[in-house]
C-alpha cells in the first residue's frame, strides 16, 4: 500500500502501534488523528508526504524515522518525538558503534579541517545539540568517557 488514505485510522482509540509498509509514500489528511493510544509509528525511507493533520490530537506519539528521510524532518519541524532507526549513537561519529576516544580525535581532526564529517554522523558528533560541531562537541565526549555527569544523552541512540 503506497497510500495511506485520509482519515484511515481517525479516531482509532486502540491503536498503539504502526510499521507502515515498506513502500508507503503518503499518509493521508487526519489518517492517524485522535488515536489517544498510538505510541508508535515506524516509517521506512520511501514515505515522502505526510499531511499536516494526520497526527493531530496523538499526544504520545513517537516516529521512529531514518536520518535526514522526509518523515525525520516532518517530526522535526512539527516537534514530535522520534529515534533514529538507523541506531547511531549520540557522539559516535566515526560509526563504530561505541563512544570512545577516536570519536574525540575524528571531531577533532574535523574542527581542524584534516577530516570531514557528513550525514549522520555530523548529525551525531553535536552532542551538546546546539546545531554545530565544535571543541565544546569533544569536551563533551572526553567527559562522558571520564564518568562526569553531563547533561547529554551521549552513548545513547539519537532521539528527540
Amino acid at each position: 500500500m503506497k497510500d495511506i488514505p485520509e482519515q484511515c485510522f481517525y479516531s482509532c482509540s486502540s491503536l498503539q502501534e504502526v510499521i507502515l509498509p515498506i513502500n508507503a509514500e503518503t499518509i493521508g489528511t487526519r489518517a492517524f488523528a485522535d488515536c489517544p493510544s498510538l505510541y508508535d509509528v515506524y516509517f521506512p525511507r520511501s514515505v515522502n508526504t505526510i499531511s499536516s493533520s494526520a497526527f493531530n490530537n496523538t499526544p504520545f506519539v513517537c516516529f521512529h524515522v531514518y536520518y535526514d528521510s522526509y518523515a525525520h524532518q516532518f517530526a522535526i519541524e512539527n516537534r514530535i518525538s522520534y529515534t533514529l532507526r538507523d541506531g547511531v549513537k549520540l557522539g559516535d561519529v566515526n560509526g563504530d558503534g561505541s563512544v570512545n576516544i577516536n570519536d574525540v580525535t575524528t571531531i577533532q581532526r574535523t574542527l581542524a579541517e584534516l577530516e570531514s564529517l557528513e550525514g549522520i554522523y555530523l548529525y551525531a558528533a553535536d552532542t551538546n545539540r546546539d546545531t554545530m560541531v565544535n571543541i565544546s562537541d569533544a569536551t563533551a565526549v572526553q567527559m562522558f568517557l571520564a564518568e562526569y555527569d553531563i547533561p547529554y544523552s551521549i552513548g545513547q541512540v539519537l532521539t528527540r
